[in-house]
């Protein structure tokens, strides 16, 4: 099984033509303006609650969270509209014990979208952070009240 001929002709004249490298340099710029604007966005609103570094390049931003437990920041912004996966489900050995990772993807979303991401997150940590307090201080109750 190969190629389809048609199709390795078709890719062999589009690099003779020197369209890729033009292709190149317009996406990394868009993919480079996305990355700012999820990362100024972050940096603004959710500074408190994530620690990340800014990307040299790829379509992701990989969080670490500071507070609140990144399964239920996760479940907190998938009510306010943003999805996205723990990190723990991508690493090699899906370590089921980390709780602080996530993965924020920017290659799909507009940079209206990605500035509004910040925002809709603090949303969602701040409810995380109280649903931890309150959890909390439930269970500590009620273990109290069972002499534990």
């Amino acid at each position: 099984m190969g190629n389809s001929p048609l199709l390795q002709r078709a890719l062999e004249a589009y690099l003779q033509s020197g369209k890729l490298d033009q292709h190149l340099s317009r996406v990394r710029t868009m993919y480079a303006k996305k990355c700012e604007m999820l990362s100024q966005s972050l940096y603004q609103h959710c500074s408190q609650y994530f620690n990340f570094e800014r990307p040299d390049g790829g379509f992701y931003l990989w969080i670490d969270c500071i507070g609140p437990e990144a399964q239920d920041v996760r479940r907190e912004a998938s009510k306010e509209g943003v999805v996205f996966p723990l990190g723990s489900t991508l690493f090699l050995n899906q370590e089921r014990d980390d709780t602080t990772h996530l993965r924020l993807a920017f290659s799909t979303a507009s940079l209206a979208e990605l500035e509004r991401v910040g925002p809709l997150l603090k949303v969602a940590c701040d409810r995380a952070i109280q649903l931890q307090f309150f959890y909390g201080k439930w269970l500590r109750l009620f273990s109290d009240d069972r002499g534990g």
